[in-house]
């Protein structure tokens, strides 16, 4: 299914440096409209995975990675960004070293849905009670309730890097 344009204009992004980092069984929704959003800004989005194998989304399809988490190293980009879906590792310790990695170096750290439990695990963020579909700022830290938010959810790590 074909992503809508960004209906609202925001600033470019160009040069920012964004790392998605997906689990296997990943919410397609998720994944696809924030790095859709933030590729439309002028983004760089590489995608990560726990192991060095592809992983498939909500719809059944593959997506390969271009860098795998254990190589990946927080300062190399402006936001890291995680996918929510059915095979989110919160204890990963490569997962938990790159959340300490991006707060260290005060980058853009975000999560939606089941990935959440990444930054709950790290202490970052307490875990969310709220009611209803959310998307929340600290600072830095953004957190989204899930599929239903994730155009909010990408508007607002553009939003960040842009500022």
């Amino acid at each position: 299914t074909p992503v809508p344009p960004v209906p609202t204009p925001m600033a470019r992004i160009d040069g920012q440096r964004a790392l998605f980092v997906i689990p296997d069984r990943f919410s397609v929704v998720e994944y696809r409209l924030p790095r859709t959003i933030l590729e439309e800004l002028g983004a760089t989005v590489t995608i990560a995975t726990y192991s060095s194998q592809a992983v498939l989304g909500s719809d059944g399809k593959q997506v390969e990675p271009n860098a795998f988490l254990v190589d990946a190293h927080a300062g190399d980009y402006d936001a890291i960004v995680f996918v929510g879906g059915s095979g989110v590792k919160t204890g990963d310790p490569e997962v938990q070293r790159i959340v300490r990695e991006a707060l260290a170096e005060d980058r853009v750290v975000a999560a939606i849905c089941a990935a959440q439990g990444v930054l709950t695990r790290a202490g970052v963020v307490e875990a969310n009670g709220a009611d209803g579909p959310y998307v929340e700022r600290n600072g830095k830290i953004i957190t989204a309730s899930g599929p239903i938010k994730s155009r909010e959810f990408g508007e607002s790590i553009a939003a960040v890097l842009g500022e």
